[in-house]
């Protein structure tokens, strides 16, 4: 949750982060997030954390750092022993409009769970395995 005063002002640099709307309670996300974080802040460690107001704050704050008005297919990852359970719901949670506080929002049209494991894996395929050519970029 966002709270207290920004002092990076005054250090010559404004922090990274951006304010994110979710059940009327407003989160500070970004980069630089952990500056306005308490010394002793606790990991959600919750089966539901995925469904919970703490995970759309730092979806919607992703999105809104994306810069764009429509995501046609949003990718995202949960551990294996939710995956499962919470997948459903979680593309269901995901998909649609999400309003930023600037008055816009974003749609997301698709969403697509996948299971950790596999971010992994595409991720060794794209950068040790020589594959760089499929995501466009020249090898």
């Amino acid at each position: 949750m966002a709270k207290g005063r920004d002092l990076s002002d005054m250090l010559g640099r404004k922090r990274q982060t951006i304010l994110v709307d979710v059940d009327d309670i407003t989160y500070e996300v970004g980069p630089d997030a952990l500056l306005a974080a308490k010394v002793a802040s606790a990991h959600n460690m919750d089966d539901d954390y995925c469904l919970g107001a703490e995970y759309l704050a730092l979806v919607r704050g992703a999105l809104a750092y994306m810069k764009v008005g429509c995501v046609d297919l949003l990718v995202v990852g949960l551990p294996v022993t939710t995956f499962e359970m919470r997948r459903a719901a979680l593309a269901k949670r995901l998909a649609g409009e999400h309003p930023l506080r600037d008055g816009k929002s974003i749609l997301v049209k698709e969403v697509k769970v996948l299971a950790q494991p596999h971010g992994a894996l595409i991720d060794y395929a794209l950068s040790e395995a020589g594959c760089r050519r499929c995501v466009g970029s020249a090898t």
